[in-house]
């Protein structure tokens, strides 16, 4: 066993590892106050430890909530039930809110601490926002893989379905005559099949794993070059404003999905603003934070293209379906819920991510990375 020395070297030395500890260490006393913390509690919870000292689980000034989005009591704050118990538990998940408004997820530990000439309860705590988003991301990528699975099976089925609709319809319009009262019927038989057919098309293009004209692209100039059609799609209320990067931002993608992609997204932010605002879409150029099974090491160069509206923005449940095929919270006859399925798997297809950033009445953003070419890159 190492010696540490006397008291005061030992009270040093523990004091050292005590701020050293990658995890949080906070202690309750035996009235539920926190009387010592560490450092990495500080800089987990944001705070300093001044505004830490003297707190207790219930004070109201903790923002904190369950894995649903619900408040967590503060009697049911894992030091209080140590405190009120002497059960000490493992792994409690429970999300903070920082001073900054950023959300932190922490997985706590508790002990009770009795017969040292102290009585209370030890905390300790580690961030697992990082592991959770990425947890997270490849049970949606999972998801998304066999609802393509699915949206496939179904569209070939459909497809061959309407191919014998269509070519019924074709027979018989070839064989009416063009004053025939039935005419008009039959051809609108072949007008609902063909939109049939379209809907089976953008269900195919979102189950199969590839992109079908790849060539080098820069996104700055794509932006640009479409930039003239989204200003005639969106409404005269809604005030276009287009921000490029000052250097190339090549990828790799098909140009014409590239514009199905921008065009979904101004779509959807024209539906998010009855009454009015502002589109912005901009790029740049960002580092990928490696958390995507399919994005480039952490550190790699991303292009980013963000599409921001200032509408009427959607709360975190929303969220969490956005990308899935046939939701929609639009009005039955005014969407069926592929567009943001069809950019999600367009993106995905290019080796890039999507994610949306949104809040009630606060308006939403888009945020799109595609892996930045080289410049020896074809």
């Amino acid at each position: 066993m190492l010696a540490l020395g006397t008291a005061p070297d030992m009270d040093a030395t523990l004091a050292a590892i005590f701020s050293c500890m990658s995890e949080g260490v906070v202690f309750h006393d035996a009235d539920g106050h926190i009387r010592l913390c560490n450092q990495s509690a500080e800089r987990i919870l944001g705070l300093t430890a001044d505004q830490i000292a003297g707190r207790s689980s219930l004070d109201p000034l903790w923002r904190t909530i369950r894995e649903d989005g619900t408040p967590f009591p503060g009697e049911e704050h894992p030091a209080m039930v140590t405190l009120r118990t002497g059960v000490p538990l493992s792994d409690v998940p429970m999300g903070v809110y920082k001073p900054d408004e950023s959300l932190t997820w922490i997985s706590i530990n508790t002990r009770p601490l009795s017969g040292t000439g102290l009585a209370g309860v030890l905390v300790t705590f580690t961030d697992v926002t990082m592991r959770r988003s990425i947890e997270q991301r490849l049970r949606h990528s999972q998801k998304f893989e066999s609802l393509g699975r699915l949206a496939g099976g179904v569209a070939h089925d459909f497809n061959n379905l309407l191919t014998v609709m269509r070519g019924y319809t074709a027979l018989l319009l070839d064989q009416l005559l063009p004053t025939h009262p039935l005419r008009q019927h039959v051809a609108s038989i072949d007008v609902a099949a063909e939109q049939g057919a379209n809907l089976t098309r953008q269900l195919l293009a979102f189950s199969r794993p590839q992109v079908v004209r790849p060539q080098r692209v820069d996104l700055r100039h794509a932006v640009a070059h479409t930039e003239p059609m989204l200003r005639r799609l969106v409404r005269e209320d809604i005030e276009v404003l287009v921000d490029t990067w000052a250097a190339a931002l090549p990828v790799r993608i098909d140009t014409a999905q590239l514009h199905q992609v921008l065009v979904n997204l101004a779509a959807n932010a024209s539906d998010a603003m009855p009454q009015g605002g502002r589109l912005r879409i901009s790029t740049r150029e960002t580092l990928s934070r490696g958390e995507w099974p399919s994005e480039p090491p952490a550190g790699s160069p991303m292009a980013e293209l963000l599409v921001s509206d200032t509408g009427i923005g959607m709360d975190a449940s929303t969220q969490q379906h956005i990308f899935e095929p046939f939701f929609t919270t639009k009005d039955a006859g005014h969407g069926i819920g592929l567009g943001l399925s069809t950019v999600h798997g367009i993106v995905t297809q290019a080796g890039g991510t999507i994610e949306v950033e949104s809040a009630r009445g606060q308006g939403t953003t888009f945020r799109l990375r595609l892996p930045k070419l080289d410049v020896q890159d074809g």
